[in-house]
This record gives structure tokens, C-alpha cells and sequence, in this order.
């Protein structure tokens, strides 16, 4: 049976559209800018309602541990390694031995991917809990957001939208912010990662501050910095 899919020409014309006018382009880098409008929001309402609704917070942590515990079982962790190894092995079969021997010298540590996979998995998605614990989206990277425009300027969204909510969780509040960093930065982000922390978490204080809380009391900048494990590597 074939598996090809027959997209109209007129879905195709308007994907185009869309991407020329009002979409991001991915062949540019994504800005800090652009990624915190969706960070620092997300967060900043996150750590609001645990203040200001604790019912409803507590249903909706209560409805994403469910989901988190229930999506684990049903993963067959032996398939997942066998699938992630599969598709670094092809990746480094397209790479010049050449040409691209940069890329192949900082790949050197996908061989051990079983075991990034074990400390991973204990220390990221499963790390010991603590007081500060918030809902996560889990998978907060470039291909999960959409992007707005305005027709012209491609530096400043409109809007952003955040999507693919099925591994939400809940675990420390810089999940999101290091995963984001680690799949969607560019070298030279990296390699200003302070002044990105420290911006972030001033814009997350400003957003608190205009829903009625403040930061100092539900996430303290000394807080904030004891979790981040963000790098340059």
C-alpha cells in the first residue's frame, strides 16, 4: 500500500504564504526575544495560580501527574533507545570525514548515548522533588511554538503560541528554560548564558509583578540560579 501523501496545490501555496508573510523563518536564528515571550508567560501565570488559585492548581498538577504516570508505562523504553541510536547512527553516516570532521570531533558523546540516556532520565525528567515544583510543558522546543509576525518585521512576534502538550509534568521551573536553551540556542547564546538567566529571570519578576505577585517570595533570583543547570558544552 503506498504511503504517499497528495497535498493540493492550494495547501501548498498557502503554507507558502504563510511562511513568506507572517511565519518564522527556520533558517534564522531564534532570539532570546522570541523564545522568553513564551517562557517567561507560560511561567509567570504557572507560579501565579499556585499563589493565587491553589484549588485549581493543585487539580491541574494533580491531572498532569496522572497523564505523566499513565504516558510512562506505555513507553517501551528498550524500542525508544534502539529507535534515538538508529537515528544518530544514520546522522553520522551523512557527515564528510572531511568536510564536516568539526561536527563528527563534537559528536564523540553520542556513542555513549545509552548511558546520557539513564542520567537524563533520572536527573531531568524524574530529578528528586522540591517546593518550588511547577507545571512543564516538557518538550519546549523551536518546533513546538508558532510563530506571528507582522508583515516586514521578522525580529519582534506578535504572538507566539506553544504546542504538543502530551508529556506536560511537573518538576523544577527551569525545565523548560534548559531544554529550550540546550535544542534551540545557537553557540554565541550559549556563551552568554549569565546574561540570559539574569534577564530572564528579571523579565519573569516584571510579569509576576503586573499579576499581583512578587517574585522575591514565590521564586527568589537565589532560587532561580540554585536550579539552572544550563552550561555552554
Amino acid at each position: 500500500m503506498s504511503t504517499e501523501v497528495n497535498v493540493s496545490q492550494d495547501v501548498q501555496d498557502l503554507i507558502s504564504e504563510i511562511k513568506i508573510k507572517n511565519g518564522f523563518d527556520k533558517d534564522s536564528e531564534i532570539t532570546y526575544d522570541v523564545g522568553s515571550q513564551t517562557g517567561d508567560g507560560f511561567l509567570s501565570r504557572n507560579i501565579a495560580v499556585t499563589d493565587q488559585k491553589p484549588e485549581l492548581y493543585q487539580e491541574l498538577t494533580t491531572l498532569a501527574e496522572a497523564l505523566d504516570e499513565a504516558s510512562s508505562r506505555d513507553i517501551d523504553e528498550s524500542a525508544f533507545k534502539e529507535a534515538a541510536k538508529s537515528n544518530i547512527d544514520n546522522f553520522l553516516a551523512t557527515l564528510d570525514p572531511i568536510k564536516d570532521k568539526h561536527i563528527l570531533k563534537r559528536s564523540e558523546n553520542l556513542a555513549q548515548f545509552e548511558n546520557l540516556f539513564e542520567w537524563g532520565n533520572k536527573n531531568s525528567y524524574n530529578p528528586d522533588k522540591t517546593d518550588y515544583d511547577i507545571l512543564t510543558q516538557g518538550d519546549c522546543w523551536c518546533n513546538n511554538m508558532m510563530f506571528l509576525f507582522e508583515e516586514g518585521n521578522k525580529d519582534e512576534p506578535i504572538e507566539i503560541v506553544l504546542l504538543d502538550w502530551q508529556i506536560i509534568r511537573v518538576t523544577i521551573p527551569v525545565f523548560d528554560l534548559a531544554y529550550f536553551f540546550y535544542t534551540s540556542a545557537s553557540e554565541m547564546a550559549m556563551k552568554h548564558i549569565d546574561d540570559y538567566l539574569d534577564l530572564y529571570h528579571r523579565e519573569l519578576s516584571d510579569q509576576l509583578k503586573k499579576l499581583g505577585n512578587d517574585s522575591d517570595v514565590l521564586y527568589p533570583y537565589a532560587v532561580f540560579k540554585c536550579f539552572v543547570p544550563i552550561r555552554c558544552v
